[in-house]
């Protein structure tokens, strides 16, 4: 009984069959051709330039699966809109120390990049990072009650002063540079649309608009007006 045991436990682990001789020999390995092995591989070649290093990669371009724009947000995680780096303790304080730390890991690295700009590694930097402005949004007494809290306590660091916070609608608008929303969906008797689109640039004025067909891209808000629509 045990023989047949270890011999299963050497069928599902690799680590029982002995590995063939090596046919090349490198200091660093890295597996996966994406952001994270591209940014190991420039910081280890800058500080031990004489060590040989490979990637490999399955796809035939790099960066094509979780590190293309397509599958990730590609926002840089500065701590700034990401609420879970911050807590909130049992007392209502509010405890900032992981968002300053990603913040100040984020510095790092564009102070890396930055010189990597000005050793020519890197030509045009406008390609591959860009200032984008960020919000929270959140609605509901508790959940505006957090942000407010987080707010404040954030303007005791540095590296987050600056940041704005309004419960303003006119100023959020601004903000938002919101233009229209689209408040209902119908479906009429001979299969075409009717759909009513709110101008918020002209206080809220409702219009009708009938279509033969329409397509719902509305990010979050499109689960509220799929379920309007009535398409089981």
């Amino acid at each position: 009984m045990k023989k047949i045991l270890l011999t299963l436990l050497c069928l599902s682990v690799m680590g029982c069959s002995k590995p063939s001789e090596p046919e090349k020999t490198v200091d660093v390995l890295l597996i996966g051709g994406g952001i994270m092995s591209a940014s190991l591989g420039t910081y280890l070649n800058e500080l031990e330039p004489d060590w040989s290093i490979d990637v490999y990669e399955r796809m035939d371009k790099v960066a094509e699966e979780s590190s293309n724009a397509w599958n990730n947000a590609g926002t840089g995680h500065s701590a700034f809109c990401e609420l879970n780096y911050t807590s909130e303790a049992a007392d209502g304080s509010m405890d900032i120390s992981k968002a300053v730390g990603v913040n100040e890991q984020f510095e790092i690295s564009k102070q890396f990049w930055a010189y990597q700009v000005e050793q020519k590694v890197l030509n045009n930097p406008t390609s591959f990072i860009n200032n984008v402005p960020h919000m929270s949004f959140v609605w509901g007494d508790k959940n505006v009650e957090f942000l407010k809290k987080r707010h404040a306590a954030l303007q005791h660091s540095s590296l987050f002063r600056g940041m704005e916070y309004s419960e303003d609608h006119a100023q959020i608008q601004k903000w938002l540079h919101t233009s229209h929303e689209v408040r209902d969906i119908v479906r009429n008797a001979d299969n075409t649309w009717t759909v009513v689109v709110a101008d918020l640039a002209n206080k809220g004025v409702e219009t009708s608009v009938k279509a033969k067909f329409v397509f719902i891209g509305a990010g979050g808000g499109a689960l509220k007006l799929l379920q309007k629509s009535g398409i089981p």
